[in-house]
């Protein structure tokens, strides 16, 4: 008699792909990227653009340029555009990521929050000695390799802000988002907190092991 031996291999939490995500978050339409109850897509305008020329490329889609509020989802944007950048082929002659923002007189920042009122920032991530003051688009530099201005020099500089004039025309895509499928309708609002989910359980290599959560 032959006899098989079987042997099962359990995935780590950390390399689930979006789609095997386990509770109450939905899910995005190809072409969009899933994080926390939101999808992101990255749009690279026709050509040279503003700010305000760019902004429709969000609502042709359903969607509202996003704001960022946190450290972790400053480093997860960054690396999320950044690889569009390079899967488009623009990389590195395009390094910037477009965000669309308030900037007040007295240089704080407010995140547009279309149909609502704007949101106050309680994250930046500023590159040294900006804001300048310039104007209400803030540009976040996607180049690992590289320092863009003498002025922030040694670096790192992946990551950070930069403020410039709105009327300034680039090839640079702008960041949009809305909420996933399935999520509250208002999770794209740059003031939505999303409801913390189960944490899933390591693996026991038993039938529906990736559905096990605490």
């Amino acid at each position: 008699m032959i006899q098989f031996t079987l042997s099962f291999s359990c995935i780590p939490q950390n390399n689930f792909r979006t789609f095997d995500s386990v509770g109450s978050s939905g899910r995005c339409a190809v072409g969009w990227e899933y994080r926390e109850d939101k999808c992101y897509k990255v749009i690279f305008p026709a050509g040279p653009a503003t700010t305000a020329e760019k902004k429709p490329l969000c609502a042709n889609e359903g969607s509202q340029p996003a704001a960022i509020t946190s450290q972790a989802e400053n480093d997860w944007v960054t690396d999320f555009s950044l690889k569009a950048v390079q899967a488009a082929g623009k990389f590195p002659a395009i390094s910037w990521l477009t965000l669309v923002a308030n900037i007040q007189p007295d240089k704080s920042l407010k995140w547009e929050n279309p149909g609502g009122v704007d949101c106050p920032v309680s994250f930046t991530n500023w590159g040294p000695g900006e804001p300048l003051g310039d104007g209400g688009t803030v540009l976040l530099y996607l180049d690992p390799t590289k320092v863009p201005f003498t002025s922030w020099a040694p670096g790192p500089s992946k990551g950070k802000w930069n403020d410039i004039w709105d009327t300034h025309k680039s090839e640079d895509p702008i960041l949009c988002v809305k909420a996933a499928i399935g999520a509250p309708a208002n999770a794209a609002a740059c003031d939505y907190k999303p409801t913390p989910q189960p944490q899933c359980c390591g693996c026991q290599c038993n039938c529906g092991c990736r559905r096990q959560c605490c």
